[in-house]
């Protein structure tokens, strides 16, 4: 199953968080500026629905550059939740 199939399961099904790390692994994977920021702001939006009380972190870290957007919100994610390569595992 590819990210995006997993992607899409983990969302359908409310798993917000794994959801999240998804999405980030989708944009580690991509090279254009606006689809980076895409999957950082999917990203963003699912761990914000998990765990509201993160709102101001995230906005703050969507107000860099996509690049450094996601560099950000991974080192978020994982020093808060779990590193992203276990979102992956069944």
């Amino acid at each position: 199953m590819n990210l995006f199939d997993r992607y899409n399961d983990m969302d359908l099904d409310g798993e917000n968080l794994k959801a999240a790390a998804v999405a980030l692994l989708i944009a580690e994977r991509k090279f254009a500026r606006r689809r980076i920021l895409a999957w950082v702001e999917t990203a963003a939006d699912h761990i914000m629905e998990e765990d509201p009380s993160t709102s101001k972190t995230i906005q703050r870290i969507l107000k860099y550059s996509p690049s450094r957007a996601l560099d950000e919100m991974i080192s978020f994610f994982e020093g808060e939740y779990f590193p992203l390569e276990k979102a992956l595992e069944d």
